[in-house]
Parts: structure tokens; C-alpha cells; sequence
């Protein structure tokens, strides 16, 4: 069916059971709790959350049947439990959008533990983020300076859509095009530093609610689909109807769970059969995403271009503009680790690699010119050296090539054999201190390292930043890390 086959499906179905009286209570709590049971699990399951149906179900009954799973993961399917049961409660539902009921709501939904992160619950983002596609495509989300006035117009938008709707005026939207527009609308600015895919698909239930239509949930095999059909729109400029047709369909199943009701027939199909083997394959696809953070060249390269670069670069302009008139020169000056063994083998592979090649020069040069008896002689005579000879010369080979291969980073052109790398360090040395003639320069180092599951920046202060290899230093982290920076420059000029 095409997307406008799938609307007017759901309008006829919608006017069956208006037909019919609607539901009764009993009836209706049913239903209510199937609704909150699929929206709970779907919801938050693609947003990494662990809880099975079963547990969700009992935590519905509010009978908590929940064991060794993570705290977040408790109470956020708690949380959004809670708001599902309030819009779905059969009450009046607000309809209309605000700034303030947008942020409220995440921070309904959202839960944290770190203290620093509990900060920006509530609030638009901080941090850039980013979509990436089906093809391997990075698509940037709205920039936090745009969000404001990005969200101010996408709110002022909808509403005005919503009150065509409710003055009846001719040329008034569908209420199913008003929430789908909202939802890609939405997603396409992500305002929030992470949650905004529950956010979106709760806020365009909330509009399909309010204008008496029932909500819909994306299931594991929906996803990919779903998921795909976002990117075309939002990333390859592609038609809406695709997605619209594939939430159409979601919202239409829902749609008709309330004919089966209203008819007597379950709702509950033999779930537990499907439930595992949905469960299956979301320890899969956690297990696949664990390893898949394991210590990798391509991890590595990821992380050096979106964390550690920018550390770097951000510290020693700090450095600079904090420092550069106090001293002649500062100079950074970046270094990658690579472990002996490594080391050792890369030598090894280098200069053989060079012998093989002065080997293949030299028998190309006996081709082309063929020596003569006399010359032979010479050469002969010319070629022979001592052993000790041929082993200074075989340590000084070494070295040129060591010296070649620990050579410094560029940072805006780094060649680098990431596969081998331990860490990063970043020496950053101020010479020529103007208070006092003949001073000693300063130098003040900072270094990454990489583990097999996570980077480490250790400040010996007590300070610590890992991170899994999925994940970017945060702008407060690279400013702390500078201020730390600047105020050790500061205690080493008070030692002079």
C-alpha cells in the first residue's frame, strides 16, 4: 500500500470502532497496557536498553521482577513508562507544543548517574552530533548554535498545523502528516545530546494521541528498514513517502489491535516464542557492537581525528595565546608510542625491504652494463670489509630507519601505522622565558594511551579521562584538560 492507501485504511478502521461505541473500560485497560508493553520495549530496546518483555511486563503490574540489570536501564523504562501511562490514560492531551515542554520532557525520560551528565538533561546539547548512514556516511545534525531558533521554528510549524486541524480549515493537514513531519523534522535538528530518537517518537505519539489515533513502535526487524528510509530523507534527499508509508503501516497495526479488541479477538499473539529469538539476536548485536570497540587501526584513526587532535590543537593555542608573550618560542611537538617488539619487527621489515631493493638496483645495473675482467678486480677488491664494519654499518642503518620511524606527528598530516600505535604523547616546550635571562625552558607533556578496549588520558593529578573507543571527548573534558595545562606552565614559571 502506498502511504495515502495506508491513511485512509486507518481513518476507515478509526471509524469502525467509533461506529461501534468504542471500548469499554475493561477493554480499554487492555489495550493500554499492550500499547505501553510495545512502546516501552521497542522504544528503548534500539536505544541499547536490556529489559525483556517479560520484565517490562511485570514492571507494568508493578511487580518489579528485574535482576542484574543496569540501574539506568530500570529507570528509564520506568520513566518512559510513566509518561506513556499518563498520555494513554484517556484524559485530555496536550496537543500544542512548547520550548519548555519539550525540555521537560526529556528530562522526564532521561536518567543519569554522573553528575556532570545529569546537567544537561533538560537542556539542548552541547556537543556536535552526528548520523551515521547505512553507507557509511557521516550526516551532522543541526550545530548547537542553530538549535534554538531551529527548534523555535519547528515548534511555531507544528502548531500552526495543529490549529488548522482543530479550526477545521480547508486545506488543514492530516494529523498523521503533522506527527511524521514533526518526528523527521525533529530528528534532523536532534537537539539533545542523546535521546532525541525517544524523544521524537514519543512527542509524534503525543500528536497522534491528542487527534484520537493510536501510536506506533518499531520493532527489531522494522528497524533496518526504518532506519534506511531516515537516512534517504534526511542525508540523500530523498522523498518522505517511503518512511511515511513504512510508520503509516505501524500506526496501522496499532490501529487494528483496537478492531480485534473491540471484536473479542487477543491481541496477544504467542509471544514468547518470537520474544527470545528477538532476544537472541539483541545479545548478538551487543556482543558484534562490544567487539567491534576492541582496539583496531581503524579505531585509532577514528579517535586521533575527533579527540585527540583536537585536544592537542586546542591546547597548545591555549598554550600560545595564554603564554606567547611571556616567551620566544612554543613549540609543540607530537609523537606516537609503538611498542619494542613492534619496533623491532617494523626495523626488521623496513631494512630488509631496503636490502631487497638495493639488491634488485644492483642486479638491474650488472644487466645493463657488463663488467670487465679489470673492473671486477676493483670492485672485488673494494667490497671487502671487516666484520665490524659491517656491523656499525648495519647499527647505523638502524638508526637512520628508527629515526624515520619515530619521526614526529604532524597533526594536520599524520603518517601513521596505526595498527602498532600504544599512545600518543604531546610535548609542548616554551623557551626563551623573557623575566629572567639564561632560564631554563619549560616543557610540559601530555600523553594518550590506547588500551584493548578504551584510550586514557592520565593528567597525575588524579584526574583520569578513558573513554570507550566509540566515544569522543566532551568540550568540558578538552577544556579542563587545557586549564590543567596552563595552570602546570604556571606553578614550573613560579619554580623558576
Amino acid at each position: 500500500m502506498t502511504y495515502t492507501e495506508v491513511k485512509i485504511k486507518i481513518d476507515n478502521l478509526q471509524q469502525q470502532v467509533e461506529a461501534l461505541g468504542g471500548l469499554n473500560s475493561e477493554q480499554f485497560v487492555t489495550l493500554s497496557e499492550k500499547y505501553r508493553l510495545e512502546c516501552n520495549y521497542y522504544s528503548n530496546g534500539t536505544e541499547g536498553n536490556t529489559l525483556t518483555k517479560e520484565e517490562i511486563r511485570s514492571m507494568i503490574a508493578g511487580m518489579v521482577n528485574v535482576e542484574n540489570k543496569p540501574l539506568r536501564d530500570l529507570m528509564e523504562i520506568k520513566k518512559h513508562d510513566e509518561v506513556l501511562k499518563d498520555m494513554l490514560g484517556g484524559g485530555l492531551v496536550e496537543v500544542h507544543l512548547s520550548e519548555k515542554y519539550i525540555k521537560e520532557l526529556h528530562a522526564k525520560l532521561m536518567y543519569e548517574e554522573d553528575a556532570e551528565k545529569k546537567l544537561t538533561i533538560g537542556q539542548w546539547k552541547q556537543s556536535p552530533n552526528e548520523m551515521v548512514t547505512y553507507k557509511g556516511d557521516k550526516y551532522p545534525y543541526t550545530g548547537v548554535a542553530e538549535v534554538k531558533a531551529e527548534m523555535k521554528e519547528l515548534i511555531n510549524r507544528t502548531n500552526e498545523a495543529i490549529d488548522y486541524i482543530l479550526k477545521g480549515k480547508k486545506y488543514a493537514p492530516h494529523p498523521i502528516d503533522v506527527a511524521l513531519n514533526f518526528h523527521v523534522d525533529f530528528l534532523k535538528i536532534s537537539p539533545f545530546d542523546r535521546g532525541n530518537r525517544v524523544i521524537a517518537r514519543m512527542l509524534s505519539n503525543q500528536i497522534l494521541i491528542a487527534f484520537v489515533y493510536t501510536p506506533f513502535w518499531i520493532t527489531d526487524k522494522e528497524n533496518k528498514a526504518y532506519e534506511q528510509y531516515l537516512a534517504d530523507v534526511l542525508c540523500y534527499e530523498g522523498a518522505k513517502d517511503d518512511l511515511f508509508g513504512h510508520i503509516g503501516q505501524q500506526i496501522l497495526r496499532s490501529q487494528q489491535m483496537v478492531v480485534d479488541i473491540q471484536e473479542g479477538k487477543s491481541i496477544e499473539e504467542s509471544e514468547k516464542f518470537y520474544n527470545q529469538i528477538e532476544m537472541l539476536k539483541r545479545q548478538l548485536k551487543a556482543k558484534e557492537e562490544e567487539q567491534s570497540k576492541v582496539k583496531s587501526a581503524a579505531w585509532l584513526e577514528s579517535v586521533f581525528i575527533h579527540s585527540i587532535r583536537p585536544l592537542f590543537t586546542e591546547v597548545e593555542n591555549n598554550v600560545k595565546d595564554s603564554f606567547g608573550d611571556l616567551f620566544d618560542e612554543i613549540i609543540g611537538q607530537y609523537t606516537l608510542d609503538v611498542s619494542e617488539e613492534e619496533l623491532e619487527e617494523l626495523l626488521s621489515d623496513t631494512i630488509e625491504h631496503q636490502e631487497e631493493e638495493s639488491i634488485t638496483n644492483e642486479e638491474q645495473a650488472v644487466e645493463e652494463e657488463p663488467m670487465t675482467s679489470e673492473e671486477e678486480v676493483v670492485v672485488e677488491e673494494e667490497s671487502v670489509a671487516t666484520e665490524e664494519e659491517i656491523n656499525e654499518d648495519e647499527v647505523s642503518e638502524e638508526d637512520e630507519v628508527g629515526e624515520e620511524i619515530s619521526n614526529e606527528i604532524d597533526l594536520d598530516n599524520p603518517s601513521i601505522v596505526w595498527n602498532r600505535a600504544e599512545g600518543i604523547q604531546s610535548i609542548i616546550r616554551l623557551d626563551g622565558f623573557k623575566l629572567i635571562e639564561g632560564a631554563e625552558a619549560i616543557e610540559v607533556g601530555l600523553a594518550c594511551v590506547f588500551t584493548e578496549l578504551t584510550y586514557v588520558i592520565d593528567l597525575g593529578n588524579g584526574t583520569v579521562f578513558e573513554k570507550e573507543y566509540d566515544q569522543q571527548l566532551e568540550t568540558q573534558d578538552i577544556k579542563a584538560i587545557s586549564d590543567y595545562t596552563c595552570e602546570l606552565i604556571v606553578k614550573k614559571i613560579n619554580e623558576i
